[in-house]
């Protein structure tokens, strides 16, 4: 009897063990995950299907909670998860382009290859499920593969998101759900800034292309992994949590970085009726044109319980009414919202061998986000300014409702390829883009405003591209770590030119202010460098933002950050100036108990396990940190923010997944992702680049198998784990 009860809980487990191999799918038999000594995923597939099954699969096993958070999103059914009622009206600006049933619908419509994309995504979510019964998900106990028809756009500012938080923000909350406003909806960032460089060959050291990818994004919103199969797929880079694309990053070929752009591609159409009711009609270009009604159902959480609304939308053929005027009438909101279209072209761009074939696939113009940097091994680099861009009339102010009586109002289909903003090759060997001007890619080689409508490129010009130009102009030569040092420059704009200011105001008015004579003497002193030691950093950053706080001058976006900073510099008087600064150290002094405080002791990176909880904890360990926020001119920025609980300010955006490539013969790589590949505490992967990243220290990147292989810590099927292998990092 001993012998059995010995032998019971192994004859379990075995038994546990026959019954998940019984119940394998069938591509996790044709997929291997390789982990490398950082613990990056090199998912090598027999096809493209196999390789998605397994690269969601270890996703999930890095961050499960980002996958599902992520697609709970997308799908419009975030107040589900925080019962935030600003999540709630952000639910119902999807639902109002797709709902749950409609996503169903286009699914069906898919071409075959793309469902069997989106069913190996599902797959491998479900059996990491099965395979992982200690995981349990908030929301959604099973994943379907029409799902990821939701979860298109690997941009942080999506189309949906820019709607509500951008310049034509709809009252979609205040005419749906009339006691609230979608006015007030927030996110953790409110910029969308990110830095694309790419260096010709006449400007390499060794003559083969560089490109420089740079999303300033949550620092930990996407994950580093590497997709290969055997129908051609051989990408590797940075992937949003849940995706099957890598959104930035590289092939054997050529590689591929976005920065998110200002062009102008959604409208608000005023509809000269002030009826709703679909019995009625309006006259448009001389066809009626009705209203129709759909009940679309909302869930959300509400003291820790599930409750349901249902609110009756209405649409029109030129899209749906999102609000209405003061007086009435109907406002419809026109986005872009080609689900599949998006899919397709995302998923292609990894294919792409050269230039051309590139080119071919972002012709599918699907994507309403961004702005694109390419470099290749065949030589080339380009720049592609927007992608998706509807082509209406010129003579008109885009950034707020209009009214529409006629199909000449409107959009009138897309603008041809040929009329893109678009740079290759140009003489200086240079192309940059950090959430700018496209007038300013590449200095006397960037393309010409004139040649194009102004809504093709509404973007400003910041203190980055300043600072990226004036770098780049420079420049004689450079290689991979010329490249990254050449964004790691820590002398940054704004902070100079105010430090200048505040000396000659000192100068001038000092004798007012006896009080500031030494913290004036170590400004005065300072070098200009973003050093974690550095007091007068420190404070002249503190004095910045300070400024903004008091708003000396209104300030209603990032694109009038250097209107502000010249203000302050050159159009405030000496006397408010010191006041202003004056307010800094007390502030400093009130929380710090004393002025003296180098920056990195009030700017650090903390890695959380829970990043969506924000609960930074001085109690707890980080790192000190140099750099800054991007509004001040910092490349590679990090965006820390204060707390009524804390004394130190921790990041929450900023620089995540950097990569900077070489297109030779073969390609060289090296990356620094924030803190680590995994979400997990107890994990070796968690903050084991943390130090590297606040030091913007850079690993060299394993793409080839033999590396991966001599770099190896495990290696395993989906459900398959095996023991690790101790490698050195060294």
């Amino acid at each position: 009897m001993k012998y059995l009860l010995l032998f019971t809980p192994l004859i379990l487990l075995l038994s546990c063990q026959k019954k998940q191999e019984k119940d394998r799918p069938a591509l996790a038999e044709q997929v291997t995950i390789y982990r490398d000594t950082w613990g990056v995923p090199h998912v090598v597939g027999e096809t493209d299907a196999a390789a998605v099954f397994g690269l969601l699969y270890a996703q999930c096993e890095d961050n499960f909670t980002a996958v599902e958070y992520n697609l709970v999103k997308a799908m419009g059914r975030l107040a589900e998860w925080d019962g935030d009622e600003r999540s709630l009206i952000r639910d119902l600006q999807i639902r109002l382009y797709m709902d749950i049933d409609e996503a169903k619908t286009l699914y069906k419509k898919a071409p075959e290859w793309m469902q069997h994309l989106c069913e190996a995504a599902a797959e491998g979510v479900n059996w990491y499920l099965r395979s992982h019964p200690e995981v349990q998900p908030k929301i959604l106990t099973s994943f379907e593969p029409w799902m990821w028809l939701f979860h298109f756009e690997g941009s942080i500012t999506k189309n949906i998101d820019n709607d509500i938080q951008g310049p034509q923000r709809t009252d979609i909350g205040s005419y749906y759900f009339p006691d609230q406003s979608s006015r007030d909806a927030s996110v953790w960032l409110d910029e969308g800034e990110s830095n694309s460089f790419a260096v010709g060959n006449n400007l390499s050291v060794t003559g083969n292309p560089l490109l420089y990818i740079n999303p300033h994004t949550y620092l930990h919103y996407r994950t580093e992994a590497h997709i290969i199969s055997k129908e051609g797929l051989n990408a590797y880079g940075a992937i949003t949590w849940g995706q099957f694309f890598i959104y930035q990053g590289f092939n054997e070929n050529n590689g591929w970085a976005h920065t998110t752009s200002y062009a102008d591609n959604i409208d608000q159409f005023i509809l000269e009726t002030n009826s709703l009711d679909p019995a009625e009609s309006f006259i448009f270009n001389k066809d009626t044109l009705t209203f129709t009604k759909k009940q679309i159902s909302l869930a959300f959480k509400a003291d820790q319980e599930m409750k349901n609304t249902t609110v009756e939308i209405l649409r029109t053929s030129l899209g749906p009414v999102t609000h209405q005027t003061e007086h009435g009438s109907p406002v419809v909101t026109k986005i872009h919202w080609r689900p599949l279209k998006s899919l397709e072209q995302s998923f292609k761009l990894m294919k792409t061998g050269n230039l051309k074939e590139f080119k071919e696939v972002l012709q599918i113009r699907a994507d309403a986000t961004n702005n694109t940097m390419y470099a290749g091994k065949d030589g080339n680099i380009a720049y592609f300014h927007g992608n998706f861009m509807p082509k209406r009339p010129e003579n008109r102010d885009y950034s707020n409702p209009y009214p529409v009586s006629d199909s000449t109002d409107v959009w009138q289909g897309l603008h041809e390829w040929d009329d893109m903003i678009t740079l290759e090759d140009p003489e200086n060997g240079w192309i940059i883009n950090c959430n700018s001007t496209p007038f300013m890619s590449a200095g006397k080689d960037s393309p010409k405003q004139e040649d194009y409508p102004p809504y093709m490129a509404t973007d400003p010009e910041n203190f980055r591209v300043r600072l990226a130009d004036s770098l780049f102009s420079q420049v004689r030569s450079l290689d991979i770590d010329g490249l990254i040092d050449l964004a790691y420059y820590n002398r940054f704009p704004a902070h100079m030119k105010v430090k200048k200011s505040l000396v000659n105001a000192f100068k001038e008015s000092g004798t007012n202010f006896p009080e500031l004579n030494e913290p004036m003497r170590l400004i005065k002193e300072w070098d200009g460098q973003a050093d974690e030691t550095s007091v007068a950093y420190n404070l002249v950053t503190l004095y910045l933002f300070d400024g903004l706080l008091q708003r000396i001058i209104p300030i209603n976006g990032p694109g009038e950050i250097i209107s502000y900073v010249n203000y302050l510099s050159d159009s405030l008087p000496a006397q408010k100036q010191l006041l202003l600064f004056k307010n800094t150290l007390d502030s400093l002094t009130s929380e710090w108990g004393r002025w003296e405080v180098p920056y990195g002791d009030l700017v650090r990176y903390q890695r959380l396990e829970d990043p969506l909880s924000q609960h930074f904890s001085d109690e707890n360990s980080s790192l000190p940190m140099a750099r800054g926020s991007a509004i001040w001119g910092d490349l590679s920025s990090f965006e820390a923010y204060s707390s009524d609980k804390n004394k130190s300010w921790y990041g929450v955006a900023g620089n995540s997944f950097v990569a900077a490539v070489e297109f030779g013969e073969n390609i060289r790589a090296k990356a620094l992702m924030a803190g680590g590949q995994s979400a997990h505490s107890h994990s070796p992967y968690f903050d084991d680049q943390a130090k590297m990243y606040t030091e913007g220290e850079f690993r060299e990147v394993l793409f080839y198998m033999e590396d991966i292989l001599n770099n190896l810590e495990s290696q395993y099927k989906p459900g398959e784990e095996l023991p690790r292998q101790n490698h050195s990092k060294e």
